[in-house]
């Protein structure tokens, strides 16, 4: 069996190391770039 566990992409606030809760914020280029890979 193979299990992956995959987390969200990267987006701005997570590069600033801010708090997003129930806030969508959109994927940034470098958040983009890994949900094209996955």
């Amino acid at each position: 069996m193979l299990l992956l566990l995959v987390r969200h992409g990267e987006t701005a606030y997570n590069a600033v190391g801010r708090y997003q809760g129930h806030v969508q914020i959109e994927l940034n280029e470098l958040g983009q770039f890994q949900a094209v890979r996955v």
